[in-house]
């Protein structure tokens, strides 16, 4: 036997051991127990000995009679101390885990999910028989996924989480989003775009380092004069989204908070030794429950254009939608003013010649965005 592994099966109460038992007796129940709880260990030492798992035996009445812990180091109290006691008291002391033994002493193999000394395992136990097929206890494995779950958990919350701000991104304010629109309830809910007003030129003056600090201080006054239950998240670039639910009156109570959005945002952020202004234009959509989400947060943009289109540094509640033509257009003219504040423009100049003789008569200018192929403009 490996001497890295000390013996931990305890006989079954009043069971004598099989190498007392007379040579040419016929095994008993008792020894036949015994006898697969011993295979039962030797299959769990071979198993665990390299593997980060748990594997454990119980009898007929659920107390512990081995536990191993393989290569998990640190718990207390340690495995093998648990050795003899009920499993209830032990190694889960209720629920799922409990009911999967009680289901394996019936015949089942069942699969469960645990959480035990602050680590987390899948775990899987089946029924333990003697040679004649009798159940006479448990048999269970429990690998240690604990390190898998903070992955997945924090793969989670960076697909969730705006990685300068720690806010909610767009997809984790959209699920909370769908929550609000889903439930029921008697008070309103509205939905409020901010986008910060010529952030170009505040990245311009202070440079990127400079304009995350300046994006960090707008989401802490942003925070600072929301309820508990808002959800503020960082909706883009330059853009942040608020969700107010459960208002008495949804419009007055959004553009109280639209208000206070404006005012804690002008005062200037001093960046080095800078001032930056980070004003910002606002849209209100008040929603509905039951509508779609998409159609609210398309409504609170149609607002926030609007704004925008009015002079900038004020909220504008959605009161009714564009026709097709009139919302084409309000788009292009927000997008040129947004160009026109990123210097996102270049120009060219482009002679014109006579058709006969070639003769420059003329030139054109051409307006071409940066960012894009597209001609923009032309004079």
């Amino acid at each position: 036997m490996n001497p890295a592994w000390p013996d931990n099966v305890t006989p079954l109460p009043g069971a004598s051991s099989p190498v007392a038992a007379e040579p040419d007796a016929a095994p008993t129940a008792a020894d036949r127990a015994q006898s697969s709880l011993r295979q039962a260990e030797l299959r769990m030492r071979l198993l665990t000995t390299r593997v980060c798992m748990l594997s454990w035996s119980t009898d007929a009445e659920l107390r512990i009679t081995s536990c191993r812990s393989g290569q998990i180091q640190g718990l207390q109290p340690s495995p093998a101390d648990l050795v003899g006691h009920p499993l209830a008291e032990s190694l889960a002391p209720a629920g799922e885990a409990l009911e999967a033994h009680r289901r394996a002493l019936e015949g089942e193999t069942v699969e469960y999910e645990a959480d035990w000394l602050g680590r987390s395992f899948q775990a899987r136990v089946e029924s333990l028989r003697d040679e004649a097929g009798a159940v006479v206890g448990t048999v269970g494995a429990a690998i240690d996924v604990t390190e898998v779950k903070r992955a997945q958990d924090e793969l989670l919350r960076s697909t969730l989480r705006d990685g300068l701000t720690g806010l909610p991104n767009r997809t984790g304010f959209l699920e909370v989003l769908d929550r609000a629109v889903a439930r029921p309830g008697t008070g309103g809910y509205a939905v409020l775009l901010v986008n910060l007003d010529g952030f170009k030129g505040v990245n311009d003056a202070v440079g990127y380092r400079g304009g995350d600090q300046v994006l960090l201080e707008v989401a802490r006054r942003l925070e600072t004069i929301l309820r508990s239950g808002d959800v503020l998240a960082r909706f883009a670039g330059d853009e942040f989204a608020i969700l107010l639910d459960d208002l008495p009156d949804a419009r007055r109570d959004a553009s109280c908070v639209a208000d206070r959005v404006l005012g804690v945002l002008s005062d200037p952020v001093d960046v080095a030794g800078h001032a930056a202004r980070p004003r910002a234009s606002v849209g209100i959509a008040i929603g509905a429950r039951g509508a779609r989400p998409d159609a609210v947060l398309h409504e609170a943009e149609t607002a926030m254009f609007r704004a925008k289109v009015q002079g900038k540094s004020r909220y504008q509640v959605f009161d009714g939608p564009y026709d097709a033509r009139s919302m084409s257009l309000l788009r292009v003219e927000v997008e040129l003013r947004r160009a026109l504040e990123r210097e996102e423009f270049r120009t060219h100049y482009a002679p014109t010649l006579a058709v006969k003789g070639g003769r420059v008569t003329g030139f054109e200018v051409l307006l071409w965005r940066r960012s894009g192929p597209g001609q923009a403009a032309r004079r």
